[in-house]
């Protein structure tokens, strides 16, 4: 038998360890305690951690400020326009999106789309505001991110630190005359400094 050999995939794959941080991605706020976002190990340490979407926010905007990358925006509705084909099917004229040459223009222009990915299964005509059917049998337009991003999580484990926190040199000063409060609000705030490490993986291909 002839063994098939399949092809190496060409990746980067990027481990980094951050320097010592405060909380750097907080969850819900339950009553008037600031949370972080927390995972409890097998062996009961709590570690803190970010998720890979705030992540991969700080990615795309500082790609954004640092380097100019393009971020879909609003502005997407007049790339949508341009890209959108009259059809002519009997009598009857259809909007239709070519979707390979909007996805290839989309991977071109825009680098949020061609790094990370995304979906769009309900594109409207910006100029009816009626769904734009897509060409062939395609239902959606997308791409898989060929970038991955994973939680970041702390090296040291969480004890349950707490910072006290209010306002009150503005309080005295004019919050409780201009909201008419008699107490100054308190907020306790989860409080941690520690390593993060994360991984970022890239499919080259």
């Amino acid at each position: 038998m002839e063994s098939k050999i399949q092809k190496p995939i060409a990746g980067l794959t990027l481990t980094i360890i951050t320097p010592k941080v405060g909380g750097i991605n907080y969850g819900e706020t339950i009553g008037n305690v600031v949370t972080h976002k927390k995972i409890t190990t097998g062996s009961g340490i709590q570690l803190t951690y970010a998720s890979d979407k705030a992540l991969k926010y700080e990615i795309r905007h500082q790609g954004a400020e640092r380097f100019g990358w393009k971020l879909l925006d609003k502005k997407l509705q007049e790339f949508i326009k341009g890209n959108i084909e009259e059809q002519k099917k009997g009598k009857k004229k259809e909007t239709v999106l070519n979707v390979d040459k909007f996805a290839k223009q989309l991977i071109e222009k825009y680098e949020e789309f061609d790094l990370f990915g995304g979906l769009f299964t309900n594109i409207k005509n910006p100029d009816t505001g009626k769904k734009v059917n897509l060409a062939g049998d395609y239902e959606s337009v997308k791409r898989t991110s060929p970038v991955n991003v994973t939680y970041a999580f702390s090296i040291e484990p969480y004890k349950g630190d707490m910072d006290f926190m209010n306002n009150i040199d503005a309080f005295n000063r004019y919050i409780k005359y201009a909201e008419e409060k008699a107490e100054q609000v308190i907020v306790n705030s989860e409080n941690s400094y520690a390593h993060y490490f994360y991984t970022v993986t890239v499919d080259l291909d």
